[in-house]
Parts: structure tokens; sequence; C-alpha cells
């Protein structure tokens, strides 16, 4: 595996995470009714 390959997936790791904690915060404020960032 390249040092470019690791860096990808590690740039996409990074963006998944990201994904999933913005997507519980919205969960997590549907019961307020509001979206909060």
């Amino acid at each position: 595996m390249t040092t470019l390959n690791r860096l990808e997936q590690i740039i996409e790791l990074t963006g998944n995470i990201c994904n999933a904690f913005t997507i519980a915060l919205y969960k997590a404020d549907l019961n307020k009714k509001k979206l909060t960032l």
C-alpha cells in the first residue's frame, strides 16, 4: 500500500466520523425540534 492510499483512507475515515457525529447531533435535537451545529 502506498503512502497516498493510506492518506486517502485516513481522510475518508475522518470524513465518515464527522458525518456520523453530525447525524448524531441532529437526531439528538429532534426531540427539542431544533437543529444545532
